[in-house]
């Protein structure tokens, strides 16, 4: 069962709630944008090292 609120909201609340949301949803997908744009951009190369976690002696194949 769904109740419906009429309770008289005012309108002053209801709109600095809004614009906390849209503030709120706007500043996660900016952030978004900014971490992501790392991952979009220019592939970076970087040289695998040599591993060194075998013991001396033991050649990995």
């Amino acid at each position: 069962m769904f109740f419906r609120n009429d309770a008289p909201a005012g309108k002053f609340a209801r709109s600095k709630l809004d614009a906390a949301i849209l503030a709120s949803v706007l500043a996660m997908g900016t952030l978004n944008l900014l971490v992501m744009a790392d991952q979009i951009g220019i592939p970076k190369a970087y040289a695998a090292s040599s591993c060194r976690c075998a013991p001396a002696g033991i050649a990995l194949a």
